[in-house]
């Protein structure tokens, strides 16, 4: 397939929702605080390094 076709097969789909308003920008915001919180919670380095998901678990018991 052309480099120039594929392209076009990528970008279309992305053009066709922004035209029809599926697409909501704010969707999810409310979920991700809490999801952090329970990492946070649980445990977990912010930073990375260390951390599982058992700990994130028991952020979400708690």
């Amino acid at each position: 397939m052309a480099p120039s076709r594929l392209k076009i097969l990528l970008i279309t789909p992305i053009l066709h929702l922004s035209r029809i308003n599926a697409g909501d920008p704010t969707a999810g915001d409310l979920k991700i605080l809490p999801a952090i919180a329970a990492v946070i919670i649980g445990g977990n380095r912010f930073t990375g390094g260390i951390g599982n998901v058992g700990l994130t678990v028991v952020g979400i018991l708690i």
